[in-house]
């Protein structure tokens, strides 16, 4: 490790070692992306091999395969405490985005409270967002979970405030990080990176889907088959009988299977009462798995989100060492495929006021 990255190292560990010190009740967020991964890899180093708080995921039911897939095998390895609080997909008002703007807020505030928590970990970066970087090492929030953006403590180094009227108190050890740090600590620690950060050599495989589709009356269609991508093509040509009458317009749930076989059982139990009744009740919560067009040939995440609000960019960048130089190239914004990130300034500021991420 260079030295430009362990000083960033030693500095981020200070900072959660202190914060552990400080207060009663720490947790972490974890989104399995790669600044929360980078920061449950310096608690783990800060604290010899034990991450001693709970991490937390705050899940809207849409995430990425792969991020799921991510969340359990790390998890499993390293063995901390996991928390999954679920998140209800609802339209934001603020943000206009309705699965990862306010709804993630009022999940965290329910799991901070339930659980006493005190201090929260979050890896948010002063380069990521011009709102970011108004934010503080240590950083209070009230008992609405409000950030006072502009009546903040000074932070010297060697000192730090204390905060008797605030609820709990954010943590950012990332804050004096940049992209490009990132990318070379998770090189560097060999820590485990989503592979949705990584270009396809090609399409994915196909798998054995069991699906269902919203059509314009509001009935649903509900099917399998073993190349979704193709299938949904079909039904938008109309070359399905169902669908080509009642004319499809999204795909509201989709489950993948190592074989045909369980996708046909799924699609059976689906097709039943109870399947149907369970289909409209988490419909109307908006807590279905919704399909998403899979990354193509030649794409690759730089910011990752959910399977709604994040939109992959082209790339050829299959390494760390070619991520790493693609970014010491890149000219346009990091979060560009965020759909959060595409709203005005002021609104990413309201939505930090009022406790998110």
């Amino acid at each position: 490790m260079d030295k430009h990255l362990k000083e960033l190292e030693e500095k981020s560990i200070s900072v959660i070692r202190e914060a552990k010190a400080r207060f009663k009740n720490v947790a972490m967020l974890w989104s399995m992306g790669k600044d929360s991964t980078v920061t449950l890899g310096l608690a783990r180093k800060a604290f010899l091999g034990h991450i001693p708080f709970p991490v937390i995921h705050i899940d809207n039911g849409i995430d990425f395969p792969e991020t799921y897939a991510l969340r359990k095998k790390v998890s499993k390895d390293w063995g901390f405490e996991m928390v999954v609080e679920k998140s209800i997909v609802k339209q934001d008002k603020i943000s206009g985005v309705d699965c990862c703007g306010g709804n993630k807020t009022d999940a965290l505030k329910k799991v901070m409270d339930e659980r006493k928590i005190d201090a929260l970990i979050v890896s948010i970066r002063r380069d990521e967002h011009g709102i970011r970087a108004k934010e503080r090492y240590f950083s209070p929030r009230d008992k609405e979970y409000k950030w006072d953006y502009k009546n903040q403590a000074p932070e010297i180094w060697d000192y730090l405030s204390d905060f008797p009227e605030s609820d709990h108190v954010r943590i950012h050890p990332l804050l004096h990080w940049q992209e490009i740090d990132v990318w070379k600590y998770l090189k560097a620690e060999k820590l485990p990176v989503n592979p949705l950060y990584f270009s396809r050599n090609g399409l994915p495989a196909p798998r054995p889907t069991t699906y269902v589709i919203r059509c314009e009356d509001n009935s649903f269609y509900i099917g399998q088959t073993e190349n979704m991508p193709k299938r949904w093509q079909e039904h938008k040509e109309g070359k399905a009988t169902w669908t080509k009458e009642h004319k499809p317009t999204e795909v509201i749930h989709f489950e993948e299977f190592a074989t045909r076989d369980e996708a046909v059982k799924r699609e059976k139990e689906l097709k039943t009462g109870f399947g149907r009744q369970w289909l409209k009740r988490e419909y109307k919560k908006g807590a279905l798995q919704k399909w998403y067009a899979p990354r193509q040939a030649g794409e690759r995440f730089r910011s990752l989100g959910c399977t709604k609000c994040t939109v992959a960019m082209k790339s050829e960048a299959k390494t760390l060492d070619e991520i790493i130089a693609e970014i010491e190239k890149a000219t346009d914004s990091e979060r560009g495929g965020r759909a959060q990130d595409k709203e005005k300034e002021y609104v990413m500021q309201q939505l930090r006021a009022l406790g998110y991420m």
